[in-house]
């Protein structure tokens, strides 16, 4: 089932950078997939979108990096590679997730996207459709490294507040012996 999965992914990847799995059709519209397909084509770097219906268990282990990098040794076209992952739709507490590869780009090791603040720039986001969590990881990989980090900072700084607005801390310092 793998091979004819990834056999089926790579012959549109080839298309046009993008594939929607048809059962996930009603979460990516065909307008969506265009406006992705033109946004990846103006990309530096060579970038691949694969939006598959993974769930635990499944042939890839509901990982998208190992269909990522499954597909990458079945076909190895350089570039960068992004997926959905299981949390397809977001939640009371966060948002669509995105992951990503990267193979024979320029400067960076195979693997892992070289930078982690871009997929944790979409979660902390927290985009509440699969078209716009795409798209912005697109956008941010595109972003100046500084520019990136900056971004990253002030998010991760307002997250922050925000936890600790909702979370206010009870004491100061170590809790006493007392409380125990």
């Amino acid at each position: 089932m793998a091979d004819q999965d990834l056999a089926e992914i790579h012959e549109e990847l080839t298309v046009d950078h993008v594939y929607v799995h048809p059962s996930l059709r009603s979460l990516v519209s065909e307008a969506d997939e265009a406006a992705l397909e033109d946004q990846v084509a103006q990309t530096a770097d060579p970038t691949y979108v694969v939006v598959w219906p993974f769930r635990s268990g499944d042939t890839y282990g509901g990982k998208a990096s190992d269909l990522l990098t499954r597909l990458h040794h079945a076909y190895p076209e350089p570039g960068i590679y992004l997926s959905t992952t299981t949390q397809l739709e977001a939640t009371d507490y966060s948002g669509v997730r995105v992951d990503g590869r990267q193979f024979g780009v320029a400067g960076e090791a195979d693997g892992r996207l070289g930078d982690y603040s871009i997929t944790s720039i979409v979660d902390l986001e927290k985009h509440q459709d699969l078209p716009s969590a795409l798209s912005r990881t697109v956008e941010v990989l595109e972003m100046e490294p500084a520019e990136r980090d900056e971004l990253h900072d002030e998010l991760l700084s307002q997250h922050r507040k925000e936890y600790l607005a909702e979370n206010p801390r009870r004491t100061k310092g170590p809790p006493s012996s007392a409380a125990w």
